[in-house]
Order: structure tokens, then C-alpha cells, then sequence
């Protein structure tokens, strides 16, 4: 029971992820590009937070697919510990270096 519920949850966090970047891709248009986005617009930044050994494996594996199915556009996965995510984002935010797809859950944290 315990590891289907698991696979439910990682299941879910994948499709959060894969419709995520889907949504990151209509900020990339033709126009402009984005210092945190590379300089040709087509590329994304990508951080997740490691929920477990296998996080990297999970999200380079769709990222892999989301890129096959997106030809011309690139994704830059950065994986981080939870002990250091908070003051991770943090900074990115203070330094206006926020990537493109976030994958956290504080974003309360940030609102106005």
C-alpha cells in the first residue's frame, strides 16, 4: 500500500514537472531572452528539489523526453538538497537569477 502511494505521489510530481516545463516554454518566445534563460531563449533552468537517490535518474529521464518531443530546446537540471534549498532560492531570488521552473513548495514565502 505504502509503495503505491509513493508511486501516486511521484507519478503526480512528474506530471507537475512535465506541465511545468510545458508553461516554461511559453515565457521562451521569439523575442527576447532571459539572463537566467541563456541567451538564446531556448534554453531552460530547471532546479527540483532531491526528494531521494533516484531524483536526479527521474527528472534527467523527462527532461531527456521533454527535449525529444521539443526539438531546439535545451534543459539545465539542477538537483538540491532540501537542507539547502531554502537559502538557495533565496539567493537566486535576491540576485535576480531565478531559473525558469522551480520545483518547490514555500513559494508563499515570495508573495506580496
Amino acid at each position: 500500500m505504502r509503495a503505491e502511494r509513493y508511486s501516486v505521489k511521484r507519478h503526480l510530481a512528474g506530471l507537475a514537472g512535465v506541465t511545468a516545463l510545458a508553461l516554461a516554454l511559453t515565457g521562451c518566445g521569439k523575442g527576447s531572452s532571459s539572463d537566467s534563460g541563456g541567451s538564446d531563449g531556448k534554453t531552460i533552468r530547471f532546479v527540483a528539489a532531491k526528494y531521494d537517490d533516484d531524483t536526479q535518474a527521474y527528472w534527467t529521464a523527462l527532461i531527456k523526453d521533454f527535449e525529444k518531443a521539443n526539438p531546439g530546446y535545451r534543459v539545465n537540471l539542477e538537483v538540491v538538497d532540501w537542507e539547502q534549498m531554502d537559502s538557495k532560492v533565496k539567493t537566486y531570488v535576491q540576485t535576480k537569477q531565478e531559473p525558469d521552473v522551480l520545483n518547490y513548495n514555500k513559494f508563499s514565502d515570495f508573495a506580496r
